[in-house]
């Protein structure tokens, strides 16, 4: 059986080589590479030599979510398994929807990342166990699908949401998107109205649930 051909995207170059240190010692799998961005791996003619890709959902400012479309499109045959910080069930249906095979958080021991290399090489898919009954319980009942409230948000409200939920003011939403006090205000209160929050701090938690902040 030929190796499993993996490569490490993440913003992070000691991370990436600690995870190419660990992937060195499984005989199963052979180093394929690391990127620091998506755009750096697309545009290599390596990647056509990658079978399964460690992909890191949150560089820079933004989740890669938005990429995946893109990766797929461009390498259907490539395995991606979403290596992340992010254990909230919404996000983990989220990128699993968005077509990864496998979901590991950073925190777990190396075997799990281990065993979803293997089961999501052999054309399974694989979800970290520590998500696994959560996760279940978020698809077995769609109503407690948190982030439709917000995907109902208008573009300019989800903007203003995450502004609100990193603790900015009215006043400084207001000179940060050039808009009057009252203008912002008033999305406030239209957000919180929307979602049927009562606090800054429900928004704040109910932004770490959405895995926004």
């Amino acid at each position: 059986m030929d190796p499993i051909r993996v490569h490490v995207i993440d913003d992070h170059a000691l991370f990436r080589r600690g995870i190419l240190e660990i992937l060195s010692k499984w005989p199963e799998v052979r180093s394929a590479g690391e990127s620091e961005t998506v755009d750096t791996f697309l545009d290599s003619p390596m990647n056509q030599a990658v079978d399964l890709l460690l992909l890191d959902l949150s560089m820079g400012e933004g989740l890669n979510l938005d990429r995946l479309p893109e990766i797929r499109a461009r390498l259907p045959e490539l395995r991606v398994i979403a290596l992340t910080m992010h254990n909230k069930p919404v996000l983990v249906k989220k990128t699993v929807n968005a077509g990864v095979q496998g979901y590991v958080v950073k925190q777990s021991p190396p075997e799990v990342l281990r065993a979803a290399v293997r089961r999501v090489s052999e054309g399974g898919r694989y979800l970290d166990p520590e998500l696994s009954e959560s996760l279940y319980q978020l698809i077995l009942d769609p109503s407690r699908d948190d982030a439709s409230g917000y995907a109902a948000l208008t573009p300019r409200e989800q903007e203003i949401f995450r502004l609100l939920a990193e603790g900015l003011s009215a006043e400084l939403i207001s000179r940060k998107l050039f808009i009057s006090k009252k203008t912002a205000e008033n999305h406030r209160f239209r957000i919180m109205q929307k979602l049927g929050l009562t606090s800054i701090a429900e928004l704040v938690s109910y932004a770490d649930e959405l895995g926004v902040i």
